[in-house]
Protein backbone atom coordinates (compact mmCIF):
# COMPACT_ATOMS: atom_id res chain seq x y z
CA UNK A 1 0.00 0.00 0.00
CA UNK A 2 1.09 3.57 -0.63
CA UNK A 3 0.53 6.71 1.43
CA UNK A 4 -2.89 8.23 0.71
CA UNK A 5 -3.93 11.64 1.96
CA UNK A 6 -6.01 14.14 -0.04
CA UNK A 7 -6.61 11.56 -2.80
CA UNK A 8 -9.32 9.94 -0.66
CA UNK A 9 -11.51 12.87 -1.75
CA UNK A 10 -11.52 11.65 -5.36
CA UNK A 11 -14.69 9.58 -4.76
CA UNK A 12 -16.46 12.61 -3.33
CA UNK A 13 -15.37 15.06 -6.05
CA UNK A 14 -15.79 12.83 -9.10
CA UNK A 15 -18.61 10.48 -8.07
CA UNK A 16 -20.46 12.33 -5.32
CA UNK A 17 -19.86 9.38 -2.97
CA UNK A 18 -17.57 8.88 -0.03
CA UNK A 19 -17.05 11.72 2.39
CA UNK A 20 -15.12 14.92 3.01
CA UNK A 21 -15.12 14.82 6.78
CA UNK A 22 -11.53 16.05 7.14
CA UNK A 23 -11.89 19.09 4.89
CA UNK A 24 -11.44 22.26 6.96
CA UNK A 25 -14.52 24.34 7.89
CA UNK A 26 -16.15 26.06 4.92
CA UNK A 27 -13.48 24.85 2.53
CA UNK A 28 -15.68 22.94 0.10
CA UNK A 29 -16.35 25.26 -2.84
CA UNK A 30 -19.75 24.50 -4.41
CA UNK A 31 -19.97 21.68 -1.83
CA UNK A 32 -17.55 19.67 -3.92
CA UNK A 33 -14.10 21.24 -4.41
CA UNK A 34 -11.88 21.59 -1.31
CA UNK A 35 -9.21 24.25 -0.77
CA UNK A 36 -7.67 22.94 2.45
CA UNK A 37 -8.09 19.19 2.70
CA UNK A 38 -6.95 18.62 6.27
CA UNK A 39 -4.78 21.46 7.54
CA UNK A 40 -3.70 24.95 6.55
CA UNK A 41 -0.14 23.82 5.89
CA UNK A 42 -1.21 21.14 3.38
CA UNK A 43 -2.93 22.56 0.31
CA UNK A 44 -4.97 20.74 -2.32
CA UNK A 45 -2.74 21.27 -5.37
CA UNK A 46 -1.64 17.64 -5.41
CA UNK A 47 -5.25 16.45 -5.34
CA UNK A 48 -6.24 18.45 -8.39
CA UNK A 49 -3.16 17.23 -10.23
CA UNK A 50 -4.28 13.64 -9.58
CA UNK A 51 -7.98 14.06 -10.49
CA UNK A 52 -7.54 13.85 -14.31
CA UNK A 53 -5.72 10.54 -13.87
CA UNK A 54 -8.54 9.18 -11.71
CA UNK A 55 -11.13 10.45 -14.16
CA UNK A 56 -9.43 8.64 -17.05
CA UNK A 57 -8.15 5.46 -15.38
CA UNK A 58 -10.54 5.06 -12.44
CA UNK A 59 -10.06 5.55 -8.72
CA UNK A 60 -7.80 2.71 -7.67
CA UNK A 61 -4.27 1.99 -6.55
CA UNK A 62 -2.96 1.40 -10.09
CA UNK A 63 -4.11 4.86 -11.19
CA UNK A 64 -2.63 6.38 -8.05
CA UNK A 65 0.74 4.79 -8.75
CA UNK A 66 0.61 6.19 -12.26
CA UNK A 67 0.12 9.62 -10.66
CA UNK A 68 3.20 9.03 -8.53
CA UNK A 69 5.24 7.90 -11.53
CA UNK A 70 4.25 10.99 -13.49
CA UNK A 71 5.28 13.29 -10.64
CA UNK A 72 8.70 11.68 -10.48
CA UNK A 73 9.07 11.85 -14.27
CA UNK A 74 8.18 15.56 -14.31
CA UNK A 75 10.72 16.36 -11.59
CA UNK A 76 13.49 14.44 -13.37
CA UNK A 77 12.69 16.03 -16.74
CA UNK A 78 12.74 19.54 -15.24
CA UNK A 79 16.02 18.83 -13.42
CA UNK A 80 17.62 17.57 -16.63
CA UNK A 81 16.47 20.72 -18.40
CA UNK A 82 17.75 23.01 -15.64
CA UNK A 83 21.15 21.33 -15.30
CA UNK A 84 21.80 20.93 -19.03
CA UNK A 85 20.93 24.57 -19.73
CA UNK A 86 23.10 25.78 -16.86
CA UNK A 87 26.28 23.99 -17.90
CA UNK A 88 25.89 24.53 -21.67
CA UNK A 89 27.29 22.55 -24.58
CA UNK A 90 27.87 18.81 -24.71
CA UNK A 91 29.06 18.90 -21.10
CA UNK A 92 25.64 20.26 -20.16
CA UNK A 93 23.87 17.38 -21.90
CA UNK A 94 26.10 14.90 -20.06
CA UNK A 95 25.60 16.65 -16.71
CA UNK A 96 21.84 16.86 -17.23
CA UNK A 97 21.63 13.20 -18.19
CA UNK A 98 23.75 12.20 -15.19
CA UNK A 99 21.55 14.28 -12.87
CA UNK A 100 18.44 12.57 -14.18
CA UNK A 101 20.07 9.14 -13.88
CA UNK A 102 21.27 9.65 -10.29
CA UNK A 103 17.87 10.91 -9.15
CA UNK A 104 15.94 8.19 -11.00
CA UNK A 105 18.11 5.46 -9.46
CA UNK A 106 18.12 6.91 -5.95
CA UNK A 107 16.13 4.58 -3.66
CA UNK A 108 15.30 7.50 -1.37
CA UNK A 109 13.63 9.31 -4.27
CA UNK A 110 11.87 6.26 -5.73
CA UNK A 111 10.36 5.15 -2.43
CA UNK A 112 9.50 8.74 -1.54
CA UNK A 113 7.10 8.57 -4.49
CA UNK A 114 5.17 5.91 -2.56
CA UNK A 115 5.41 7.51 0.85
CA UNK A 116 5.45 11.28 0.31
CA UNK A 117 4.27 12.06 -3.24
CA UNK A 118 1.07 13.66 -1.93
CA UNK A 119 2.83 16.15 0.35
CA UNK A 120 6.59 16.61 0.05
CA UNK A 121 7.49 15.47 -3.46
CA UNK A 122 4.82 16.99 -5.70
CA UNK A 123 5.63 20.61 -4.71
CA UNK A 124 9.28 20.00 -5.65
CA UNK A 125 8.16 19.93 -9.29
CA UNK A 126 6.85 23.48 -8.82
CA UNK A 127 10.13 24.65 -7.27
CA UNK A 128 12.22 23.13 -10.07
CA UNK A 129 9.74 24.51 -12.59
CA UNK A 130 10.29 27.98 -11.13
CA UNK A 131 14.06 27.58 -11.52
CA UNK A 132 13.61 26.61 -15.17
CA UNK A 133 11.32 29.59 -15.78
CA UNK A 134 13.77 32.00 -14.14
CA UNK A 135 16.43 30.99 -16.71
CA UNK A 136 19.32 31.85 -14.44
CA UNK A 137 21.72 30.86 -17.23
CA UNK A 138 20.72 33.45 -19.84
CA UNK A 139 21.86 36.97 -20.62
CA UNK A 140 20.07 39.36 -20.50
CA UNK A 141 17.85 38.27 -17.59
CA UNK A 142 14.31 37.06 -18.37
CA UNK A 143 11.29 39.30 -18.66
CA UNK A 144 9.19 40.51 -15.77
CA UNK A 145 6.49 38.11 -16.88
CA UNK A 146 8.77 35.09 -16.41
CA UNK A 147 9.89 36.34 -13.00
CA UNK A 148 6.28 36.75 -11.87
CA UNK A 149 5.37 33.28 -13.16
CA UNK A 150 8.32 31.79 -11.30
CA UNK A 151 7.20 33.54 -8.11
CA UNK A 152 3.67 32.21 -8.61
CA UNK A 153 5.00 28.66 -8.92
CA UNK A 154 6.94 29.05 -5.67
CA UNK A 155 3.86 30.52 -3.94
CA UNK A 156 1.78 27.60 -5.17
CA UNK A 157 4.45 25.20 -3.90
CA UNK A 158 4.27 26.87 -0.48
CA UNK A 159 0.49 26.51 -0.50
CA UNK A 160 0.93 22.84 -1.38
CA UNK A 161 3.19 22.36 1.64
CA UNK A 162 4.62 25.19 3.72
CA UNK A 163 8.11 23.65 4.00
CA UNK A 164 8.70 24.63 0.36
CA UNK A 165 9.14 28.19 1.58
CA UNK A 166 12.43 27.09 3.13
CA UNK A 167 13.87 27.23 -0.40
CA UNK A 168 12.87 30.88 -0.89
CA UNK A 169 15.99 32.52 0.65
CA UNK A 170 18.20 30.60 -1.76
CA UNK A 171 16.03 31.45 -4.78
CA UNK A 172 16.04 35.15 -3.89
CA UNK A 173 19.84 35.09 -3.55
CA UNK A 174 20.06 33.28 -6.89
CA UNK A 175 18.04 36.02 -8.57
CA UNK A 176 20.31 38.68 -7.07
CA UNK A 177 23.49 36.78 -7.94
CA UNK A 178 22.54 35.51 -11.40
CA UNK A 179 21.25 38.84 -12.64
CA UNK A 180 24.33 40.74 -11.50
CA UNK A 181 24.80 42.25 -14.97
CA UNK A 182 21.92 44.52 -14.07
CA UNK A 183 22.09 47.36 -11.60
CA UNK A 184 21.22 47.03 -7.94
CA UNK A 185 17.84 48.77 -8.27
CA UNK A 186 16.91 46.62 -11.27
CA UNK A 187 17.67 43.46 -9.29
CA UNK A 188 15.66 44.75 -6.34
CA UNK A 189 12.74 45.28 -8.70
CA UNK A 190 13.17 41.73 -9.97
CA UNK A 191 12.94 40.42 -6.41
CA UNK A 192 9.85 42.55 -5.76
CA UNK A 193 8.22 41.15 -8.90
CA UNK A 194 9.17 37.65 -7.76
CA UNK A 195 7.55 38.32 -4.38
CA UNK A 196 4.38 39.66 -6.02
CA UNK A 197 4.23 36.50 -8.10
CA UNK A 198 4.58 34.50 -4.90
CA UNK A 199 1.58 36.31 -3.43
CA UNK A 200 -0.43 35.43 -6.56
CA UNK A 201 0.53 31.77 -6.22
CA UNK A 202 -0.42 31.85 -2.54
CA UNK A 203 -3.93 33.17 -3.27
CA UNK A 204 -5.51 29.73 -2.56
CA UNK A 205 -4.20 30.00 1.01
CA UNK A 206 -5.88 33.36 1.52
CA UNK A 207 -9.06 32.03 -0.08
CA UNK A 208 -9.09 29.01 2.22
CA UNK A 209 -8.56 31.15 5.32
CA UNK A 210 -11.34 33.50 4.21
CA UNK A 211 -13.70 30.54 3.84
CA UNK A 212 -12.77 29.38 7.36
CA UNK A 213 -13.58 32.84 8.70
CA UNK A 214 -16.95 32.91 6.92
CA UNK A 215 -17.83 29.46 8.24
CA UNK A 216 -16.76 30.16 11.83
CA UNK A 217 -18.35 33.58 11.99
CA UNK A 218 -15.61 36.18 11.69
CA UNK A 219 -11.99 37.21 11.43
CA UNK A 220 -11.30 36.68 15.13
CA UNK A 221 -12.56 33.12 15.00
CA UNK A 222 -10.46 32.39 11.92
CA UNK A 223 -7.34 33.83 13.57
CA UNK A 224 -7.91 31.73 16.68
CA UNK A 225 -8.42 28.65 14.53
CA UNK A 226 -5.16 29.30 12.70
CA UNK A 227 -3.32 29.97 15.94
CA UNK A 228 -4.45 26.66 17.40
CA UNK A 229 -3.46 24.83 14.24
CA UNK A 230 -0.07 26.56 14.04
CA UNK A 231 0.69 25.28 17.54
CA UNK A 232 0.79 21.80 16.00
CA UNK A 233 3.87 22.78 14.00
CA UNK A 234 5.87 23.06 17.23
CA UNK A 235 8.46 25.41 15.77
CA UNK A 236 11.38 25.55 18.19
CA UNK A 237 9.81 22.92 20.45
CA UNK A 238 12.98 20.83 20.61
CA UNK A 239 14.16 20.77 24.22
CA UNK A 240 17.82 20.00 23.58
CA UNK A 241 18.96 23.40 22.36
CA UNK A 242 20.67 24.38 19.14
CA UNK A 243 23.19 21.53 19.12
CA UNK A 244 20.43 18.94 19.49
CA UNK A 245 18.45 20.56 16.68
CA UNK A 246 21.48 20.54 14.40
CA UNK A 247 22.16 16.86 15.13
CA UNK A 248 18.50 15.97 14.60
CA UNK A 249 18.53 17.80 11.27
CA UNK A 250 21.76 16.10 10.21
CA UNK A 251 20.37 12.64 11.03
CA UNK A 252 17.18 13.29 9.11
CA UNK A 253 19.11 14.63 6.12
CA UNK A 254 21.45 11.64 6.10
CA UNK A 255 18.61 9.10 6.51
CA UNK A 256 16.70 10.67 3.67
CA UNK A 257 19.61 10.83 1.24
CA UNK A 258 20.94 7.34 1.98
CA UNK A 259 17.45 5.81 1.75
CA UNK A 260 17.42 4.68 5.36
CA UNK A 261 14.28 6.57 6.33
CA UNK A 262 11.98 5.28 3.59
CA UNK A 263 13.42 1.77 4.01
CA UNK A 264 12.52 1.81 7.68
CA UNK A 265 9.02 3.11 6.92
CA UNK A 266 8.17 0.64 4.16
CA UNK A 267 10.08 -2.57 4.95
CA UNK A 268 11.57 -1.97 8.43
CA UNK A 269 15.09 -2.45 7.08
CA UNK A 270 17.88 -0.74 8.95
CA UNK A 271 20.25 1.85 7.57
CA UNK A 272 22.73 -0.01 5.36
CA UNK A 273 26.47 0.36 5.16
CA UNK A 274 26.17 0.88 1.40
CA UNK A 275 23.71 3.71 1.98
CA UNK A 276 26.00 5.38 4.50
CA UNK A 277 28.99 5.04 2.16
CA UNK A 278 26.94 6.48 -0.69
CA UNK A 279 26.10 9.49 1.47
CA UNK A 280 29.69 10.02 2.56
CA UNK A 281 31.07 9.64 -1.00
CA UNK A 282 28.47 12.16 -2.14
CA UNK A 283 29.54 14.61 0.55
CA UNK A 284 33.17 14.17 -0.47
CA UNK A 285 32.33 14.72 -4.14
CA UNK A 286 30.48 17.94 -3.31
CA UNK A 287 33.33 19.23 -1.17
CA UNK A 288 35.91 18.53 -3.87
CA UNK A 289 33.64 19.96 -6.56
CA UNK A 290 32.99 23.11 -4.56
CA UNK A 291 36.70 23.66 -4.04
CA UNK A 292 37.40 23.02 -7.73
CA UNK A 293 34.65 25.45 -8.75
CA UNK A 294 36.64 28.29 -7.19
CA UNK A 295 39.24 27.72 -9.91
CA UNK A 296 36.72 28.49 -12.67
CA UNK A 297 35.69 31.89 -13.94
CA UNK A 298 32.93 33.39 -11.80
CA UNK A 299 30.67 33.53 -14.87
CA UNK A 300 31.17 29.83 -15.65
CA UNK A 301 27.81 28.08 -15.87
CA UNK A 302 28.90 24.89 -14.11
CA UNK A 303 30.32 26.83 -11.19
CA UNK A 304 27.18 28.94 -10.81
CA UNK A 305 24.91 25.92 -11.09
CA UNK A 306 26.81 23.94 -8.45
CA UNK A 307 26.65 26.87 -6.04
CA UNK A 308 22.93 27.20 -6.81
CA UNK A 309 22.24 23.54 -5.97
CA UNK A 310 24.27 23.66 -2.78
CA UNK A 311 22.54 26.90 -1.85
CA UNK A 312 19.09 25.33 -2.27
CA UNK A 313 20.05 22.39 -0.06
CA UNK A 314 21.64 24.67 2.55
CA UNK A 315 18.61 26.99 2.56
CA UNK A 316 16.26 24.13 3.36
CA UNK A 317 18.54 22.55 5.95
CA UNK A 318 19.19 25.80 7.81
CA UNK A 319 15.48 26.57 7.90
CA UNK A 320 14.71 23.06 9.09
CA UNK A 321 16.97 23.50 12.12
CA UNK A 322 14.34 25.84 13.59
CA UNK A 323 11.91 22.90 13.71
CA UNK A 324 14.33 20.45 15.33
CA UNK A 325 12.91 16.93 15.29
CA UNK A 326 9.49 18.20 14.17
CA UNK A 327 10.76 17.79 10.60
CA UNK A 328 11.88 14.21 10.14
CA UNK A 329 13.36 12.07 7.40
CA UNK A 330 10.39 12.09 5.07
CA UNK A 331 10.34 15.90 5.03
CA UNK A 332 13.95 15.91 3.85
CA UNK A 333 13.00 13.84 0.80
CA UNK A 334 12.51 17.22 -0.93
CA UNK A 335 16.29 17.64 -0.87
CA UNK A 336 17.07 14.36 -2.67
CA UNK A 337 16.49 15.63 -6.27
CA UNK A 338 18.73 18.64 -5.66
CA UNK A 339 21.33 16.36 -4.09
CA UNK A 340 21.49 14.21 -7.24
CA UNK A 341 21.67 17.31 -9.44
CA UNK A 342 24.45 18.74 -7.26
CA UNK A 343 26.49 15.53 -7.61
CA UNK A 344 26.12 15.60 -11.39
CA UNK A 345 27.06 19.28 -11.53
CA UNK A 346 30.09 18.64 -9.31
CA UNK A 347 31.27 16.06 -11.85
CA UNK A 348 30.81 18.64 -14.62
CA UNK A 349 32.85 21.18 -12.63
CA UNK A 350 35.69 18.73 -12.08
CA UNK A 351 35.69 17.79 -15.75
CA UNK A 352 35.81 21.43 -16.76
CA UNK A 353 38.68 22.20 -14.37
CA UNK A 354 40.72 19.27 -15.70
CA UNK A 355 40.10 20.39 -19.29
CA UNK A 356 41.04 24.01 -18.62
CA UNK A 357 44.21 23.01 -16.81
CA UNK A 358 45.15 20.73 -19.69
CA UNK A 359 44.54 23.50 -22.23
CA UNK A 360 46.73 25.92 -20.30
CA UNK A 361 49.49 23.32 -20.16
CA UNK A 362 49.21 22.68 -23.89
CA UNK A 363 48.06 19.11 -23.37
CA UNK A 364 45.09 19.57 -25.71
CA UNK A 365 47.02 20.82 -28.69
CA UNK A 366 47.06 17.33 -30.10
CA UNK A 367 43.58 16.61 -28.79
CA UNK A 368 44.76 14.37 -25.97
CA UNK A 369 44.80 14.90 -22.24
CA UNK A 370 47.86 14.24 -20.14
CA UNK A 371 48.07 11.08 -18.10
CA UNK A 372 47.19 13.06 -14.96
CA UNK A 373 44.22 14.67 -16.71
CA UNK A 374 42.90 11.35 -17.92
CA UNK A 375 43.33 9.92 -14.47
CA UNK A 376 41.37 12.78 -12.93
CA UNK A 377 38.49 12.34 -15.36
CA UNK A 378 38.47 8.59 -14.80
CA UNK A 379 38.34 9.17 -11.05
CA UNK A 380 35.35 11.47 -11.45
CA UNK A 381 33.60 8.97 -13.70
CA UNK A 382 34.29 6.06 -11.37
CA UNK A 383 32.97 8.04 -8.40
CA UNK A 384 29.73 8.91 -10.21
CA UNK A 385 29.44 5.32 -11.41
CA UNK A 386 29.96 4.00 -7.89
CA UNK A 387 27.16 6.21 -6.56
CA UNK A 388 24.84 5.05 -9.35
CA UNK A 389 25.80 1.40 -8.84
CA UNK A 390 25.26 1.59 -5.08
CA UNK A 391 21.81 3.02 -5.78
CA UNK A 392 21.03 0.09 -8.07
CA UNK A 393 22.19 -2.37 -5.40
CA UNK A 394 20.07 -0.60 -2.77
CA UNK A 395 17.04 -0.69 -5.07
CA UNK A 396 17.55 -4.43 -5.63
CA UNK A 397 17.62 -5.04 -1.88
CA UNK A 398 14.54 -2.91 -1.36
CA UNK A 399 12.59 -4.75 -4.06
CA UNK A 400 13.56 -8.03 -2.43
CA UNK A 401 12.40 -6.78 0.97
CA UNK A 402 9.15 -5.46 -0.50
CA UNK A 403 8.53 -8.83 -2.13
CA UNK A 404 9.25 -10.69 1.12
CA UNK A 405 7.21 -8.42 3.40
CA UNK A 406 4.58 -6.99 1.06
CA UNK A 407 5.30 -3.72 2.83
CA UNK A 408 4.98 -3.20 6.57
CA UNK A 409 2.78 -1.12 8.85
CA UNK A 410 0.82 1.48 6.92
CA UNK A 411 2.50 0.31 3.70
CA UNK A 412 1.40 -3.32 4.00
CA UNK A 413 -0.36 -5.06 1.12
CA UNK A 414 -2.79 -6.30 3.77
CA UNK A 415 -4.35 -2.81 3.78
CA UNK A 416 -4.76 -3.01 0.01
CA UNK A 417 -6.42 -6.42 0.30
CA UNK A 418 -8.82 -5.20 2.99
CA UNK A 419 -9.72 -2.14 0.89
CA UNK A 420 -10.45 -4.31 -2.13
CA UNK A 421 -12.66 -6.58 -0.01
CA UNK A 422 -14.59 -3.58 1.30
CA UNK A 423 -15.11 -2.27 -2.23
CA UNK A 424 -16.25 -5.67 -3.50
CA UNK A 425 -18.45 -6.34 -0.49
CA UNK A 426 -21.68 -5.29 -2.20
CA UNK A 427 -23.33 -3.97 0.97
CA UNK A 428 -22.74 -0.76 2.86
CA UNK A 429 -20.59 -0.99 5.97
CA UNK A 430 -19.18 1.49 8.45
CA UNK A 431 -15.49 1.13 9.26
CA UNK A 432 -14.20 2.54 12.54
CA UNK A 433 -10.54 2.79 13.44
CA UNK A 434 -8.67 4.39 16.34
CA UNK A 435 -5.53 4.49 14.17
CA UNK A 436 -5.23 7.65 12.07
CA UNK A 437 -3.02 6.04 9.44
CA UNK A 438 -5.75 3.66 8.25
CA UNK A 439 -8.45 6.28 7.75
CA UNK A 440 -7.64 7.75 4.34
CA UNK A 441 -6.23 4.62 2.65
CA UNK A 442 -9.37 2.63 3.51
CA UNK A 443 -11.60 5.55 2.47
CA UNK A 444 -9.77 5.65 -0.89
CA UNK A 445 -9.79 1.88 -1.46
CA UNK A 446 -13.25 1.19 -0.02
CA UNK A 447 -15.04 2.94 -2.86
CA UNK A 448 -18.79 3.43 -2.60
CA UNK A 449 -19.46 0.60 -0.14
CA UNK A 450 -17.46 1.66 2.91
CA UNK A 451 -17.52 4.82 4.97
CA UNK A 452 -14.53 5.19 7.26
CA UNK A 453 -14.74 7.04 10.57
CA UNK A 454 -12.23 8.29 13.12
CA UNK A 455 -12.78 6.39 16.38
CA UNK A 456 -10.03 7.84 18.53
CA UNK A 457 -12.58 8.98 21.10
CA UNK A 458 -15.33 6.89 22.70
CA UNK A 459 -15.20 3.89 20.41
CA UNK A 460 -18.10 2.09 22.14
CA UNK A 461 -20.44 5.02 21.48
CA UNK A 462 -19.21 5.18 17.88
CA UNK A 463 -19.85 1.46 17.36
CA UNK A 464 -23.37 1.78 18.71
CA UNK A 465 -24.19 4.87 16.69
CA UNK A 466 -23.09 3.37 13.40
CA UNK A 467 -24.48 -0.10 14.14
CA UNK A 468 -27.90 1.42 14.75
CA UNK A 469 -27.56 3.26 11.44
CA UNK A 470 -26.27 0.63 8.98
CA UNK A 471 -26.44 -2.58 11.02
CA UNK A 472 -22.83 -3.76 10.60
CA UNK A 473 -19.66 -2.10 11.85
CA UNK A 474 -16.04 -3.10 11.28
CA UNK A 475 -13.40 -1.99 13.76
CA UNK A 476 -9.87 -1.97 12.32
CA UNK A 477 -7.04 -1.72 14.82
CA UNK A 478 -3.28 -2.04 14.42
CA UNK A 479 -1.73 -5.15 16.00
CA UNK A 480 -1.15 -5.48 18.88
CA UNK A 481 -4.39 -3.75 19.81
CA UNK A 482 -5.25 -2.41 23.23
CA UNK A 483 -8.99 -2.62 22.53
CA UNK A 484 -11.19 -4.92 24.61
CA UNK A 485 -13.68 -6.05 21.98
CA UNK A 486 -16.01 -7.86 24.41
CA UNK A 487 -16.22 -4.74 26.56
CA UNK A 488 -16.95 -2.62 23.47
CA UNK A 489 -19.74 -5.04 22.54
CA UNK A 490 -21.19 -4.86 26.07
CA UNK A 491 -21.15 -1.06 26.22
CA UNK A 492 -22.45 -0.63 22.67
CA UNK A 493 -25.10 -3.37 23.19
CA UNK A 494 -23.99 -5.17 20.06
CA UNK A 495 -22.67 -8.63 19.27
CA UNK A 496 -19.16 -9.53 18.20
CA UNK A 497 -19.90 -11.52 15.06
CA UNK A 498 -16.39 -12.36 13.95
CA UNK A 499 -12.78 -11.28 14.24
CA UNK A 500 -9.97 -11.65 11.75
CA UNK A 501 -6.27 -10.97 11.98
CA UNK A 502 -4.50 -9.78 8.83
CA UNK A 503 -0.83 -10.52 8.22
CA UNK A 504 2.10 -9.14 6.29
CA UNK A 505 3.68 -11.42 3.69
CA UNK A 506 6.41 -12.36 6.16
CA UNK A 507 3.83 -13.69 8.61
CA UNK A 508 3.96 -10.76 10.98
CA UNK A 509 0.50 -9.59 12.20
CA UNK A 510 -0.49 -6.25 10.69
CA UNK A 511 -3.94 -5.42 12.11
CA UNK A 512 -7.19 -6.89 13.37
CA UNK A 513 -10.68 -6.53 11.93
CA UNK A 514 -13.64 -7.21 14.20
CA UNK A 515 -17.28 -7.09 13.06
CA UNK A 516 -20.02 -5.85 15.40
CA UNK A 517 -23.68 -6.31 14.55
CA UNK A 518 -27.20 -6.90 15.98
CA UNK A 519 -27.53 -3.67 17.99
CA UNK A 520 -30.12 -3.85 20.76
CA UNK A 521 -32.59 -1.12 21.69
CA UNK A 522 -31.94 1.26 18.82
Amino acid sequence: MDAINPEYLAHWILNGSGSARWVLPGNALFDRFPVFTGSVYHGSTQLYYALPFFLIFGIDLAAFRFVQFSIGAVIIALLVRFVSSGVRGRAGLVAGGLAGLLVALDPGFVLAMRTQAYSCIFPVSLIVGALVVLRLDVRPPPSVRRIVVAGALVGLAGFSYFIMFLFVPAIVLLIWWSYDARGRMARLRDIVWFGLGGVVGYVPFFAGVTLIGIELGGVGEAVEYLRNMSDELQVGAHDGGLVARVMSTYRSLKWSINGGWVSRMTVRSAETTAGTLRFMVGVGLLVVGTCAASLLDRRDGARRLLYAMIGLIASFVLGAIAFGDRLQGHHFSVVVPFWGAALATSCAVLGRVVRQRAMRAGDLVSGALSKAGRGALVTVGVTAGAIALSSVVAQTHLRRDLRDTGGVGLYSDAITALGVRLDDGGSEVSVLTPDWGYLMPLEFLGGDHATVHDARGDISAAVRGHACGVGAVLVVSAFPSSLDYLEIARQSRTTVIEGERWYEENGRPAFEVVRFSDPQGC
